[in-house]
C-alpha cells in the first residue's frame, strides 16, 4: 500500500508505480521555477560567515525590514520559520479553544490545532459562493475563537474576494481570523490584505517566502497582525528559532520587486498556456498561483492517472489528503515552458492511447 506524504516534494513515494530508479519532473511542489534570483544564494552562502553569532532574538532589524516593505508597524510583525511557525504560532494564541476552518485546507492548520488542543470545527467547500455565509454561522454556532483561512487557496489555487475577507472581519469582531497568504505574491500587490489591519487588529496575515524565492530548505517566513496579537505571537516563539541566514535573507527579499514582477508576467503567460492545452477530458482549477488542480472526467478516484505520470516520470501531488477531495484531483505545480509541455504530451498520452 502507498504511503501518502503530507506535504508535495516528495516524489520518492511514487516509485511503487515505476519499474526502476526514475529522474523525476516534480510538479508536486509549488515552488517558482525561476528562482532563486540572482545574487539569493551567494548571498546565503557569505551569510554562513555571520553564523558565529546568535541572530538578534527580537530580530529588530529584520522586522524593520519587512515592516517598511508591507507598511506596516515594526511592532506588527513576527519573523517566523517559515510559514509552518507562523501557522502554529497564531494556533497558540487559541491554545484549548475552538477553531473552525474552511475544508479543503492545507493539513498543518489541523495539526497545529492538535498540538494546542483546540477543538476543530470544519465547513466543507473553501471556494464556493457562499462559504462566507457558512464560516459566519458556524463560528456564531460553536463560539469559535479562531477562523482559518486560506488565500490564494491551497490546493485549487482560487483566491477568495477581498471584499469576503472584510464581511468576515465585521461580522466576527471577537474572533481571530488567520488568512494564510503563502502564495500571496504571486498575485497582484492590490490583492494583498495588508491595508485591513489598520481596521482590524484581529486579523493576522501569514507569509512564506520560500514558494515565491524557492527557497523552502531554509524556512523563511513571517506573520503580520495587531500590535497586541504579534506580540503575543513573538512571546510564544522558541528563541532563535530563525537563524541568522534567513534573518539576512529575509530582508533582501523585501527589495525584490523586479523578480516578483517577472514572475508574475512569466505565471499568467504559463497559465493561459497550459489552459488552452489540457486534453478536452480534462478540466483545471480556476487558479491565478502556481498551481492548479487537474481532473479528468472519467475518474473519481485519480490514482491510475497518478500512476500513469509516474511511468514518465513525472511527479504529481496526490489530493487524499484534502478533506473534500479525497483523491478526485490532482494537483500539479505549473513550471516552465519546456516541462509544461512534456506535462501535456504524457496527459495526452492517457487522453488518446491511440
Amino acid at each position: 500500500m502507498v504511503q501518502w506524504p503530507d506535504h508535495g516534494g516528495q516524489p520518492d513515494y511514487l516509485k511503487a508505480y515505476t519499474s526502476g530508479k526514475t529522474q523525476w519532473l516534480d510538479f508536486s511542489a509549488n515552488i517558482n521555477p525561476l528562482g532563486p534570483p540572482k545574487g539569493m544564494l551567494e548571498l546565503a552562502a557569505n551569510a554562513l560567515y555571520e553564523t558565529d553569532r546568535y541572530p538578534d532574538p527580537a530580530y529588530t532589524s529584520c522586522r524593520g525590514q519587512i515592516a517598511a516593505a508591507e507598511q506596516v508597524d515594526r511592532e506588527q510583525v513576527c519573523v517566523t520559520n517559515g510559514g509552518a511557525e507562523a501557522i502554529f504560532l497564531a494556533a497558540s494564541l487559541s491554545a484549548g479553544k475552538t477553531a473552525v476552518m474552511a475544508e479543503p485546507s492545507f493539513s498543518e492548520y489541523r495539526r497545529a490545532c492538535r498540538h494546542y488542543g483546540i477543538n476543530v470545527y470544519a465547513v466543507d467547500g473553501a471556494v464556493d459562493h457562499g462559504i462566507c455565509e457558512k464560516l459566519v454561522q458556524e463560528v456564531e454556532r460553536t463560539g469559535a475563537d479562531l477562523l482559518f483561512l486560506n488565500r490564494p487557496h491551497n490546493p485549487s489555487g482560487v483566491v477568495l474576494p477581498k471584499r469576503d475577507v472584510r464581511q468576515l472581519l465585521e461580522q466576527l469582531p471577537t474572533t481571530t481570523i488567520v488568512v494564510d497568504e503563502a502564495f500571496v505574491d504571486f498575485l497582484p500587490e492590490y490583492e494583498k490584505l495588508n491595508d485591513l489591519l489598520v481596521q482590524h487588529d484581529h486579523l493576522i496575515l501569514l507569509r512564506s517566502m520560500t514558494k515565491m524565492f524557492a527557497v523552502p530548505g531554509l524556512r523563511c517566513g513571517f506573520a503580520l497582525a495587531g500590535e497586541e496579537l504579534a506580540g503575543r505571537m513573538r512571546n510564544n516563539q522558541i528563541p532563535w528559532s530563525v537563524n541568522t541566514i534567513s534573518e539576512i535573507l529575509l530582508g533582501s527579499m523585501m527589495q525584490e520587486h523586479a523578480f516578483i514582477r517577472q514572475t508574475r508576467l512569466w505565471l499568467q503567460e504559463e497559465l493561459e498556456w497550459i489552459q488552452t492545452q489540457l486534453p478536452t477530458s480534462m478540466t483545471m482549477s480556476d487558479t491565478s498561483v502556481n498551481y492548479y488542480l487537474l481532473q479528468e472526467a472519467s475518474l473519481s478516484d485519480h490514482e491510475p492517472l497518478l500512476a500513469h505520470l509516474a511511468e514518465s516520470g513525472i511527479a504529481a501531488r496526490h489530493t487524499y489528503g484534502f478533506r473534500g477531495i479525497e483523491g478526485r484531483a490532482l494537483r500539479l505545480a505549473v513550471r516552465q515552458r519546456k516541462e509544461n509541455k512534456r506535462l501535456m504530451e504524457v496527459l495526452q498520452q492517457w487522453a488518446d492511447p491511440s
